[in-house]
């Protein structure tokens, strides 16, 4: 029928984020790493889990699940380095473990998940199991040009 929204079918990379199921495009998925994250940006939006450091380059970590402290830390973390037009620096979702590929439907209109970032959308795996869509150029459209911003 006309004038009826459609409803999206994509690919993502299937993720845990804490007790979270996050699926990231296929399209902006560069690579799985580990990284060095070590440096928290307090006065960061709250998604912005602090600068690491992966094969000598800087990495902006985001972080959906645990709040930032203001301590510094060291630590290892898995993220997904995103793929993306801005290269000024690299960007990784903080990730608990990747569970594969995984077929998702957005139903027209889909909304973020309650309490979550507002560039995650509410989408359903192909079984029917809810999982939030990382909307990746929404995410770089509202994140900063530079973490500490």
């Amino acid at each position: 029928m006309h004038g009826e929204p459609s409803i999206e079918r994509l690919r993502g990379l299937a993720c845990d984020v804490g007790a979270m199921k996050v699926a990231v495009p296929a399209y902006h998925v560069d690579q799985i790493i580990e990284y060095d994250l070590c440096t928290p940006l307090p006065l960061a939006k709250r998604w912005i889990g602090g600068l690491g450091i992966w094969e000598r380059r800087v990495v902006a970590s985001i972080a959906l699940t645990a709040p930032v402290s203001a301590a510094p830390t060291r630590r290892r973390a898995k993220g997904v380095l995103l793929r993306h037009a801005r290269r000024d620096i690299d960007w990784a979702l903080e990730i608990s473990a990747v569970t594969g590929f995984v077929d998702v439907t957005l139903p027209p209109g889909a909304n973020k998940p309650a309490g979550m970032a507002t560039f995650l959308r509410r989408a359903a795996a192909a079984d029917g199991r809810a999982i939030a869509w990382l909307d990746v150029p929404l995410m770089f459209a509202t994140l900063p040009t530079s973490p500490s911003e």
